[in-house]
């Protein structure tokens, strides 16, 4: 390795595509250097970024089964942001209290258990590829955490509760676990949590109680998209929600007549489940703008119903089992502005010149054409 390619990497002025060195420890002359007493173990390591308040170190290929303590402390003189990545040997990862980095991020690895010590500078943490089954109760030690993904891991199950004590916590990313079984706190419970998104989307859950999302109170986004629903019980009582995505699941029923309004709600998506009918008390959604029940089986459009929703301008209804809609546009609540029911059994109708004139429909994926 040229000299000068190494002092480049040391003072982070520029970035080296790869320096292959020996773990564990950095030296003072020299800390792009790392020493060991394996000299199995081998990292390729590359920092990235030049401004000393938001570096980043990226290690690959690191052959050590544990990281704890010692590289922690190798870690942050030099950034505040790790990224850990492509390392088979990797199983376990432990987080001491003085670890002053604000971001963690686990890529590709074969991780299957990360613990912390009680620490308030991590706020951002990464957990992706990897055979992670369960998440540490030990995550409630992050006091500052306002991020936290596991994606593309193991998980078996989530623990609501985990989260209900972090205060500055906002997202919450499980995307593609192996998810099952959702558990929590009883949900009158107090909970100081920030937690204003949940993403579910593409995990194994059948059967699901909505009522262990209501100790969060600022929940705004709630993203269920393809699991394996079958059923939903109890309530939602979320006062800040404006989003729930349902798509893609295997509900025949939607029932909503013990939810709580909430106080804006903006958005529901049901589309691409098995309903025959309008989910029951839709007024149940408050100020609700959209909702998309697109590809179900649903037979007819319940005007009565969706005149119960105040300020409903779109309803999605595509690719349904519709073989009529009624022809009084009076009968639309006058705040409806888009009926959406191309791709439907609807046969040749013919619609009178000046059935609709403020409502637009949208017949054979066209808007539909006046005679």
């Amino acid at each position: 390795m040229l000299p000068e390619i190494v002092i480049a990497c040391c003072l982070l002025i520029v970035t080296v595509l790869a320096i292959q060195t020996i773990p564990y420890r950095m030296t003072e002359n020299n800390p792009c250097q790392w020493k060991s007493s394996n000299d199995f173990d081998k990292v390729f390591f590359v920092p990235r970024h030049s401004t000393d308040t938001n570096s980043t170190i990226r290690a690959i290929n690191l052959h050590n089964p544990v990281l704890d303590a010692e590289f922690c402390f190798a870690m942050t003189p030099y950034a505040n942001h790790v990224l850990v990545e492509r390392s088979n040997f990797l199983t376990t990862i432990v987080i001491p209290k003085n670890c002053h980095i604000n971001s963690l991020e686990v890529i590709t690895t074969a991780l299957k258990q990360i613990e912390f010590e009680q620490n308030n500078y991590i706020r951002k943490l990464v957990v992706r590829t990897s055979d992670l089954r369960v998440i540490s109760p030990t995550i409630r030690k992050l006091a500052n955490l306002a991020e936290a993904r596991f994606q593309f891991c193991k998980l078996e199950y989530l623990d609501l509760s985990l989260f209900c004590s972090l205060t500055n916590i906002q997202k919450l990313d499980l995307f593609r676990n192996n998810i099952t079984t959702v558990r929590g706190i009883a949900s009158d419970a107090v909970c100081q949590s920030a937690l204003q998104v949940i993403k579910l989307n593409e995990n194994k859950v059948r059967v699901l109680r909505l009522d262990l999302f209501a100790p969060f109170k600022k929940l705004v986004w709630l993203d269920l998209t393809s699991n394996m629903l079958e059923s939903l019980q109890g309530s939602l009582a979320n006062p800040a929600l404006e989003t729930l995505i349902l798509s893609h699941n295997q509900l025949t029923v939607v029932d909503m007549c013990k939810w709580s309004k909430p106080n804006k709600m903006l958005e529901l998506h049901v589309s691409f489940n098995n309903l025959t009918a309008v989910p029951l008390c839709l007024e149940a959604l408050g100020e609700v703008t959209y909702v998309d029940l697109r590809f179900n089986y649903i037979r007819q459009v319940e005007v009565q119903a969706l005149n119960a929703l105040p300020k409903l301008e779109c309803i999605n209804l595509t690719y349904n089992n519709i073989t009529s809609i009624p022809l009084d546009e009076s009968l639309y609540s006058p705040v409806l502005k888009v009926l959406q029911v191309h791709d439907n059994p609807l046969g040749n109708i013919t619609i009178p010149v000046g059935t609709f004139n403020r409502l637009k429909v949208v017949l054979e994926s066209q808007r539909l054409e006046f005679v």
